[in-house]
């Protein structure tokens, strides 16, 4: 029958009490079981709950013995529940559960519960303190507890541990409404239950600043992991990867690792910090991870098998990231911009999947930096998106490299990228570099042999003036809203391909290193360099052509090629073939200052100069082999002696007037055709002289100091029509039967 009192309640038993009815205790002072004797609820053969309930003021229910549970047992109480003793089943074949209310104080389990050799878990345990209450687990004898059930354990109120602790809820959910707290600092607590999920939702979380818990473990494969408050935890690892999602919204501090596995949910997590460990998030899912930080020791190994988001920085001694699977992408950012920092030496950063930027992107290094896949500003972003990529190190010459694997920005431009402090920079030769600009200073080699592409002012800026050797290799370049192209290199520079600015084109040099513009890869018809809004072309070192080469401006744009004492030459392979182009379509200045194909075996098949403005010459040697020789149109001053050699009967014309500064003499080597417009209108030639049989001479007005052929006599016909003056002497003669 049922038992039932107004008053206290008081059982004093040295034996085995069996409660097989209800117990009922109203307004008095609860329920009290003394004594040394167990507790048994229920028989074998019972099917309804036992229940114990208080109803009295602040009145509690606490059992000093061990408890058996022969059938399931419900206590209620108006005040707290206290059980010092252990609570088990009362066999493995005979399973009940535990449901304890506490509506003011506290639930206090002082021993294991479903754990004692020969009895049987719980079926499942609930411990409802209210949000404002606690439930305590401890052991009175040992430093660890558990609690064991088949389907599953619930507990509202904060559940403070005093003891290392187990929660195993079997194949059911382990559900923590409010929060976790450690009765003294590292404190291990350990979740067990396959098939279930872990939920803890209080708004403070597990441990806290001050008293840290130790290390917390998942070790089975639970459905879910969820956290909504903040971690304090000497580590927090799922020791197998959990069949399902696994989200922490607040931040998680941990001494050392943060170990976070899911075979079949996706990973969220807010700022994870590890003092002294590693962060390693891994799912076949989709990564949506905060700040993640690590000390310099530790590393960040990011695992996924779809999207990986790094909303806010990443600062660790190693970072790691892969796939599990098929390739998926990375995206940067969401609401802020994203700094990668990896201060350790020993391994490189390496993305092994696409990468797509909703936010500015900022990678440190001190070692190699590798994009594998593709780059990208993310899809629907108004605002092509920055990479920033440093180099650093511990001084001295730099040994790292930054490369990229696939194309940068072809699906979605990117916007300004920039390249610090590395050894090299390479990307892929066949890829496609599509970007606002693209600004590197690096101590070694660059190669992008891929077809660029800027539309920011900035454009491309190459800078390789290190101690370490290496050129700098570029294929097609094409800039927009006036983005300029410069070079500064102190070993070679390589254009394999056309360059098309909307800004100016410079090269500039530390060292005497050489130009050397076309390959065999590059356009059968030769290399184009042009700057198409009347901006200047400025090359200052040796030129060698391994194809037709045509330099081209508009407008007032100036082309600058060369230097004093410089060359412009064919290579070997190619010697007397290949055709110089220089041309401003407008009024720009050409300033040639190097020597052209004046080398044996290193000679131009054409020169062709042209433009509505002047031509400066500084060369002292001008060389051509094809039959086409060379073609100045536009007015000419030169300001050195200049030799002009055109051999197999290239002609030499100028179409219109040449000039000389301080009356430099000009020596005429061909067996092709003569033909000048106006000389020395402005400024009186030295000594004219050719040299060789020459197939005739013509020119409207000459002004020089003299005019002679030294050679042979010319081949061809001689027609001065205009005025001619000469301050020193004039001595021409022709084959039989060829005018003067």
């Amino acid at each position: 029958m049922n038992l039932s009192s107004a008053g206290p309640m008081t059982i004093v038993n040295n034996g085995l009490l069996t409660l097989n009815a209800n117990v009922l205790n109203v307004g008095g002072s609860g329920v009290n079981q003394t004594g040394t004797g167990a507790v048994q609820f229920g028989s074998s053969s019972g099917s309804a709950p036992i229940l114990v309930t208080t109803t009295g003021g602040g009145s509690g229910i606490s059992f000093a013995g061990s408890v058996l549970l022969n059938q399931n047992a419900t206590l209620t109480s108006s005040g707290g529940i206290t059980f010092s003793g252990t609570i088990d089943s009362s066999s493995n074949s005979n399973l009940r559960s535990l449901n304890l209310t506490g509506n003011s104080g506290s639930i206090l389990l002082a021993r294991e519960v479903g754990s004692t050799s020969g009895k049987g878990i719980l079926s499942s345990f609930t411990a409802n303190a209210t949000a404002t209450g606690t439930v305590i687990v401890r052991d009175t004898t040992d430093t660890n507890t558990v609690i064991n059930t088949q389907s599953g354990i619930s507990i509202t109120g904060n559940l403070q541990i005093d003891v290392n602790t187990v929660l195993n809820g079997g194949s059911g959910d382990i559900i923590l409404a409010n929060n976790v707290v450690g009765n003294g600092a590292n404190l291990n607590l350990t979740f067990s239950n396959a098939g279930g999920r872990v939920q803890i939702n209080g708004t403070t979380g597990l441990g806290s600043p001050s008293v840290r818990l130790g290390n917390v473990i998942l070790d089975q494969a639970s459905t879910q992991l969820s956290i909504t408050g903040n971690v304090y935890v000497g580590s927090l690892v799922t020791s197998v990867s959990l069949a399902g999602p696994i989200s922490i919204t607040g931040l998680v501090d941990s001494t050392n690792n943060v170990t976070l596995l899911a075979s079949a949910g996706a990973i969220s997590v807010g700022t994870v910090t590890s003092a002294a460990g590693n962060i390693t998030l891994d799912s076949n899912n989709t990564i949506t991870a905060g700040q993640l930080t690590t000390a310099t020791s530790g590393k960040i190994t990011l695992n996924h098998g779809s999207t990986l988001t790094l909303q806010a920085n990443l600062i660790s001694g190693e970072f790691v990231e892969g796939n599990n699977g098929s390739p998926s992408s990375i995206v940067i950012g969401n609401l802020q911009d994203v700094t990668l920092e990896v201060t350790g030496t020993a391994k490189s950063v390496t993305f092994n999947n696409p990468v797509q930027l909703k936010q500015n992107f900022i990678v440190k290094s001190t070692n190699d930096v590798e994009f594998t896949g593709l780059v990208d500003t993310f899809p629907g972003v108004g605002t092509p998106r920055n990479l920033t990529i440093t180099i650093g190190g511990s001084g001295g010459t730099p040994t790292k490299a930054v490369k990229f694997d696939s194309d940068v920005g072809n699906v979605s431009r990117l916007g300004a990228i920039s390249v610090t402090g590395a050894l090299s920079l390479t990307a892929s030769d066949t890829g496609l570099l599509k970007a606002g600009s693209l600004t590197a200073t690096v101590a070694g080699p660059i190669s992008i042999k891929g077809a660029q592409d800027y539309n920011a002012a900035s454009g491309l800026s190459l800078t390789a003036n290190g101690a370490s050797s290496g050129d700098i290799n570029v294929g097609n370049i094409t800039t927009s809203t006036g983005g300029v192209v410069t070079f500064s290199n102190k070993f070679g520079l390589k254009l394999l391909g056309d360059i098309s600015s909307a800004g100016v084109i410079t090269q500039t040099s530390s060292a005497t290193p050489d130009v050397t513009i076309g390959n065999d890869l590059s356009a059968a018809a030769g290399v184009t360099i042009q700057t198409t809004t009347g901006t200047l072309i400025n090359f200052a070192s040796n030129i060698v052509m391994k194809k037709n080469v045509t330099f081209q401006t508009t407008a007032g744009g100036s082309i600058t090629l060369g230097t004093p004492g410089g060359t412009v030459l064919s290579d070997s392979n190619n010697t007397g073939t290949l055709s110089l182009n220089v041309i401003s379509t407008g009024t720009g200045a050409i300033n040639l200052n190097s020597n052209i194909g004046n080398v044996a075996g290193q000679v131009l098949g054409l020169v062709n100069v042209s433009t509505g403005g002047q031509t400066n010459i500084a060369s002292t040697a001008i060389t051509t082999s094809g039959s086409s020789g060379q073609t100045f149109t536009g007015n000419v001053v030169y300001t050195s002696n200049l030799v002009m050699r055109a051999d197999n009967g290239g002609p030499i014309t100028f179409n219109n007037q040449i000039d000389s500064t301080g009356n430099r003499n000009l020596t005429l080597n061909n067996q092709g055709a003569l033909s000048f417009k106006t000389m020395g209108l402005n400024g009186n030639l030295g000594d004219v002289d050719i040299t060789n049989a020459s197939n005739g001479f013509s020119a409207t007005s000459v002004n020089a100091k003299s005019l002679t052929n030294s050679g042979a006599p010319l081949s061809g016909a001689v027609s001065v029509t205009g005025a001619q003056v000469y301050t020193d002497f004039l001595q021409l003669s022709t084959a039989t039967n060829k005018d003067i």
